[in-house]
């Protein structure tokens, strides 16, 4: 009976979390594009519905809008096309060079895209170049007699309006962490979140000159009182007459779109590397802002949620796939504090949460004991796959617990030396795992990881990947870091006795004799008692690693721990901008001397 029921269990095709979010991807797109222009035939709620008041304007909103859809499925027919032809998809993901120049940070797919995105923006320009030169021709504003600075104005303050429609909605599109681009496309978060951050920097242009532009063109006309009047509670002057005060007739028009842009204002501020680098909570709560501002728009303009559709769509269906994650404890079973002064955290991971699938995926967590309102990102450490998650990272001592997240959580994690005992109080929720890595480890004939401090964590998983994947790819981990004892970090001598003869691991310490003085003083540990690491298991693997007090310099690396005679070579970077950038030109030109080894490279940087 066993026998017979077994088989038709595992032969029953489960529907999975990539087949859902493939589909839900597919009803979002078609979804968006009829309820555009449904939309658009029925009075919408906005304070003046230009497409209703003029059949003129709504004909080219239209015709703007379904080139906005076109040109959207011929990225994703490209993409599809893409994604099946594995030699294609390594060309457009490997960095972009350019003979003679040094190689940019952006994919040769990331540049087709900005082209794409240039390509789309441009036909809005000439379009609307068009009709709203029409438009100021018409009678109802030849009326107007219009001096030429004013009339340009006008006519600018259009256009950068109709841009912001097209940027707001690619914006959307590439906001939802869990969807089906990854099954489909092939494109993975990392990839598409960078994208959709240069589109939203766009955005934040497009807004203030559209709101200069207006303020440029409509205070040659208007006293100071009634200009204030129009910008923040309505106003019952315009350019011809005066308006009845309620909403319908145009006096809150502008006023919506001043609190969008005041909204957005708040966004691009806390958007800013400087600003997310140091208080992710600001970024992170801050992007919430995004909906009323949406809100706002729409009410100033009903034509942006046309093109938002698509994109709100796949966000709510994302919430509904992280909501669940994001409010599980989950148990933290093991915190050691490395030689090095990192902080590794192991939990297990809950029945019923997707676990990590490649190497390179990251997650947002949150440490209720510390604070129930701060997400990090911090990278996966653990293998692909398994029960146990591990994450790694690095406090800055240098600064006081209160001002500093992850020096309050060292302190909550490691204030008990027995960390058996404590590790039955501490819990913490995860939002994720996102993120993949480009290259197919199996494939490879050797994987080297070039890494600088805490950057070493996404490598682990994808060395652990590459050894539970492949039993003949050579990996190399090449690992720049200030501090000494590297070699001591368990995570390191766990992967060296994973991998065995097939894994080598370079550690370049960069620490000065000054450096290690002054972190004696400055730095205590904040354990109450020394870790102690077992001196037999760094033994049994130290014939695998190799210290080094130079800086890494990946040409010399390369030529010698590359074999020479091997077709394919994966290389993962990861670390700080100015070592990411470093070590992906002297990648790029390694992968340009050796043209017959298929070279794939991903960067991976702390830009989140």
């Amino acid at each position: 009976m066993a026998e017979q029921t077994i088989p038709k269990q595992l032969a029953t095709p489960s529907v999975n979390s990539s087949t859902i979010l493939a589909g839900s991807t597919i009803f979002c797109y078609a979804a968006g594009l009829v309820l555009g222009f449904v939309l658009m035939e029925v009075p919408c709620y906005a304070d003046w519905c230009l497409e209703h008041q003029q059949p003129f304007a709504k004909a080219n909103s239209q015709i703007a809008l379904g080139v906005f859809y076109v040109w959207t499925a011929i990225a994703f027919a490209f993409l599809i096309l893409t994604n099946r032809n594995k030699k294609l998809q390594r060309k457009l993901r490997n960095p972009f060079v350019v003979p003679f120049v040094k190689p940019l940070s952006y994919s040769l797919g990331e540049l087709l895209f900005i082209i794409w995105v240039a390509a789309l923006l441009a036909f809005n320009l000439g379009f609307f170049t068009v009709q709203v030169e029409a438009l100021l021709s018409s009678e109802p504003y030849a009326r107007r007699k219009l001096n030429p600075f004013r009339r340009q104005a006008f006519y600018w303050t259009m256009m950068t309006g109709k841009l912001t429609d097209v940027a707001m909605g690619l914006s959307m599109l590439l906001t939802a962490k869990n969807s089906g681009y990854a099954s489909l496309f092939g494109v993975s978060v990392d990839r598409y979140v960078r994208v959709h951050r240069g589109v939203g920097y766009f955005l934040w242009v497009a807004i203030a000159l559209h709101t200069i532009l207006y303020l440029v063109f409509t205070a040659q006309y208007r006293t100071l009182p009634d200009l204030i009047s129009v910008l923040f509670y309505g106003s019952q002057k315009s350019a011809t007459h005066d308006h009845p005060l309620g909403w319908g007739e145009g006096n809150w028009m502008v006023t919506m779109g001043t609190y969008s842009t005041i909204v957005f204002i708040f966004v691009a501020i806390f958007s800013l590397p400087i600003v997310r680098r140091r208080a992710f909570r600001l970024f992170y709560y801050s992007h919430f802002l995004v909906f009323p501002a949406m809100i706002f728009a729409y009410l100033h303009a009903a034509s942006d949620f046309y093109y938002c559709i698509p994109g709100l769509g796949l966000y709510a269906i994302d919430l509904l796939f992280r909501t669940r994650a994001s409010v599980t404890l989950v148990k933290v079973e093991k915190v050691v504090e490395e030689p090095t002064g990192h902080v590794r955290v192991d939990f297990t991971w809950p029945a019923g949460l997707e676990r990590t699938t490649a190497g390179s995926q990251w997650g947002l967590f949150n440490f209720p004991t510390v604070s129930r309102l701060d997400w990090h990102p911090y990278s996966f450490a653990n293998a692909p796959g398994s029960s146990a998650g591990t994450i790694l990272f690095k406090p800055n001592r240098t600064l006081k617990p209160s001002t500093n997240f992850e020096n309050s959580l060292a302190r909550a994690l490691l204030a008990n030396p027995d960390q058996e005992a404590q590790s039955t109080a501490l819990t913490l929720r995860l939002d994720g795992p996102f993120g993949s890595i480009n290259f197919a480890p199996a494939e490879q004939d050797c994987v080297v990881c070039i890494v600088a401090g805490t950057g070493v964590s996404p490598a682990f998983g994808v060395i652990r990947q590459t050894l539970a994947e492949s039993t003949k790819c050579r990996v190399v981990l090449l690992w720049s870091l200030k501090e000494s004892r590297g070699e001591l970090v368990s995570l390191v001598q766990e992967v060296i006795q994973e991998g065995g003869d097939r894994l080598e691991c370079k550690i370049f310490c960069t620490e000065t004799d000054a450096d290690s003085s002054s972190s004696n003083e400055e730095e205590p540990s904040l354990l109450k008692k020394d870790l102690k690491v077992s001196s037999e298991t760094f033994t049994s693997s130290s014939n695998s690693i190799r210290l080094s007090n130079k800086r890494l310099l990946a040409s010399d690396e390369f030529s010698l721990c590359v074999p020479k005679d091997i077709r394919s070579l994966g290389i993962f970077i990861c670390g700080p901008p100015a070592f990411t950038e470093d070590m992906r030109v002297a990648s790029c030109k390694f992968a340009e001397a050796h043209k017959s080894m298929e070279v794939s490279i991903q960067e991976d940087g702390f830009e989140f």
